[in-house]
């Protein structure tokens, strides 16, 4: 079966658009503008900055007012980092308490007892001051996580070797 032939199939493609010329140079500007006779002119200078537009110590930007933007206020730590603090506080604390206890412990008398313990008791009494105030909760609570801390690791047993253990 033969299918009718379109009479384009013989047409030959359109011929390319001419190409045109590129374009002439530009000339560069002149080097100079004014008279013929005057040289050119230099820029001007820049006037001096007045007194106020030097920013304050501690002032970087202005509000184009001539007065200084204040820094923004610092954020306080938060709870973790005062209990930071207070970890690195109770085992400087601590290290004293145990050379003052053991400084201490060779006392005789009525007191022999206490002259042992009474680093401790002062660095508890005084952080049972110190959790009434929210200021130094935190920090407080770092340093009597050190205390319980060392009676468990350091002056149980030592107080289990010195006394016997019957």
């Amino acid at each position: 079966m033969s299918t009718p032939e379109d009479p384009h199939d013989d047409a030959t493609p359109p011929p390319p658009p001419p190409v045109s010329p590129p374009p002439p140079p530009v000339s560069p500007p002149p080097p100079s503008v004014g008279t013929p006779s005057l040289p050119p002119t230099p820029p001007p200078t820049p006037p001096a900055s007045p007194p106020y537009a030097v920013p304050a110590p501690g002032y970087t930007v202005s509000n184009g007012q001539g007065q200084p933007f204040a820094p923004p206020p610092r954020t306080p730590l938060s709870f973790g980092a005062w209990l930071s603090i207070g970890l690195g506080i109770g085992v400087a604390v601590q290290i004293v308490a145990i050379i003052l206890a053991f400084a201490t412990a060779s006392f005789t008398g009525p007191y022999g007892f206490f002259a042992f313990f009474w680093p401790y008791a002062v660095v508890v009494l005084a952080c049972a001051v110190l959790m009434f105030f929210p200021r130094t909760r935190a920090a407080t609570t770092g340093v009597l996580i050190i205390t319980a801390a060392s009676w468990l690791l350091f002056i149980g047993p030592c107080i289990a070797l010195l006394g016997g253990f019957g």
